[in-house]
């Protein structure tokens, strides 16, 4: 997240997203830091992953 302004400091320490829910769509694995992130900002993460990443079941082909 380089180079992008902090929302929490912008806010003045508020939580500027108290009250709102977020869809997070990202694979469960991948979804952490970005949950933690929601919720210090007050949001409510909803988690709802699109995709699974997972190995694939047959390696022959490739």
């Amino acid at each position: 997240m380089t180079g992008r302004l902090d929302l929490l400091e912008r806010s003045g320490g508020t939580r500027p997203l108290a009250g709102r829910r977020v869809l997070v769509t990202r694979a469960r694995a991948q979804a952490g830091e970005l949950v933690t992130r929601l919720r210090e900002l007050g949001a409510e993460p909803v988690l709802c992953p699109v995709i699974e990443i997972a190995p694939p079941e047959n390696t022959g082909p490739l």
